[in-house]
């Protein structure tokens, strides 16, 4: 619970707080694959799941992928060959690295002293619905800046190519091959209303 507006607090030290405001990461990375084959055929489906949680609060990311990578034997002399990959990157917020103060928890890390205790920012609006920080003069908090302000991606991805082999003798060969590596991304920049430097937010 944070303190009041003008109230006095002891001008003691917190040698944690920063590292109390990071999280453990962790990743999850899991798959499973199908595979067969004949005389004339063969295949193999595998399907990847990652999920990935950040240090910074707030801040996850996860892939699922699918491949399809298949040989058909047409002839003893022609063959078929094609794969695709299908990849969705999906984040509901990754942090600011750089200098983007409304989106960069690390940006007010510059400013903070051992004597700020990180665990009072952590109900970054008071009952007033007023944002609540240590100091409001440049920076909003860190925790405001990680739940308000978000910044989401998607992106789909598709990479596939398809191959034609003939064997003309047994020294000789022909092939045509032809791919693609298409995406499309997409990206949502939340600013909140009432944050320091950005006073009426804004949508990208």
């Amino acid at each position: 619970m944070g303190t009041a507006k003008g109230e006095a607090v002891p001008f003691i030290a917190h040698p944690n707080n920063l590292r109390d405001y990071f999280n453990t990461g962790y990743t999850y990375n899991n798959g499973i694959a199908i595979a067969g084959s004949d005389d004339k055929f063969d295949f193999r489906f595998s399907y990847n799941n990652l999920k990935q949680k950040g240090v910074i609060p707030n801040s996850d990311q996860g892939k699922n992928s699918f491949l399809v990578n298949t040989t058909y034997r047409v002839t003893p002399r022609l063959t078929v060959h094609a794969i695709a990959n299908y990849i969705r990157d999906e984040a509901a917020n990754l942090p600011a690295s750089g200098g983007r103060r409304a989106t960069s928890s690390m940006l007010q890390f510059t400013w903070f002293g051992r004597q700020v205790d990180i665990h009072q920012l952590k109900n970054y609006i008071d009952e007033d619905g007023n944002t609540f920080n240590w100091n409001n003069s440049y920076y909003s908090n860190p925790y405001f800046i990680a739940y308000e302000n978000t910044v989401g991606q998607r992106r789909d991805r598709l990479i596939g190519s398809a191959e034609l082999n003939y064997k003309i003798t047994d020294y000789l060969s022909a092939n045509l091959r032809t791919g693609t590596d298409y995406y499309t991304d997409r990206r949502k920049i939340k600013t909140a209303y009432g944050t320091n430097g950005t006073p009426f937010g804004s949508y990208e």
